[in-house]
């Protein structure tokens, strides 16, 4: 039976995921447009992946596709539950995120760290800068199918959101995990369900997951797979991430 399910909104994003949790000791499966019965493979999974190919839909195809999708990793199981992003913010993440929380229901609240340092992918202040350049000003903002124009997360994500969106600013971050447990309290205690948090390197984020690890939360966390990995790992549910293959 799979102690987590996730939601990516493509295939690619799906695989990319199951890969790093595969390589952090996890029997990780993927399914492809959001199969509604997993079968017998996602029981026997530690990580069931589901790609709802809801990028480029509108928001309420895409709430729809997630809600479904998450409807089934429930059904298969799954304790914890990741909402996969893509790392330039592309598509509906807001009702997305709405759709996971409201099949999750029990006052869950999620946690997005979209920074994924390995890929030069960080946030800073709110703002999501790539290889040195703000979002909105990279080749993303142009893209034909799902420009992202608005850097600023938490702005991107209340823009699609129906719940009230939250930032833990990169200083409570730096100043360790009790710090940014506080600082994820009073977010969540001033009425925000989507707390976005700053990160610039893997060792924050891991500041992140042992504050959340330590929060007695539901916690959907969502992220492009290095935040996810690492709260699996302060749960006690993965190994440490084995290094890729060399070629």
């Amino acid at each position: 039976m799979p102690f987590l399910g996730v939601a990516a909104d493509d295939l690619t994003g799906a695989t990319t995921a199951g890969v790093l949790l595969a390589r952090s000791g996890a029997r990780a499966t993927v399914f492809y447009d959001g199969q509604p019965q997993l079968g017998g493979e996602g029981e026997r999974a530690d990580v069931v992946l589901i790609s709802t190919s809801s990028r480029s839909l509108s928001r309420e195809q895409a709430y729809f596709r997630v809600a479904e999708a998450t409807q089934a990793l429930r059904e298969a199981g799954a304790r914890y539950f990741s909402k996969r992003i893509d790392t330039t913010l592309r598509g509906q993440i807001g009702a997305e995120l709405d759709a996971m929380l409201d099949v999750l229901g029990d006052g869950a609240a999620a946690v997005v760290v979209p920074a994924m340092p390995q890929s030069r992918r960080i946030l800073v202040g709110g703002y999501s800068v790539i290889d040195g350049v703000v979002l909105s000003q990279t080749p993303v903002a142009q893209d034909v199918l799902t420009p992202v124009r608005e850097a600023y997360v938490p702005d991107l994500l209340q823009g699609q959101s129906r719940r009230r969106v939250g930032l833990v600013p990169l200083k409570s971050v730096l100043a360790g995990p009790e710090k940014t447990a506080e600082a994820l309290r009073s977010q969540r205690a001033g009425g925000c369900e989507i707390l976005v948090v700053d990160a610039v390197t893997l060792a924050d984020i891991g500041t992140v997951a042992r504050a959340c690890a330590g929060l007695q939360w539901r916690i959907l966390s969502a992220d492009p797979g290095s935040f996810t990995a690492q709260l699996m790992r302060c749960r006690g549910l993965l190994e440490e991430e084995r290094p890729a293959p060399s070629q």
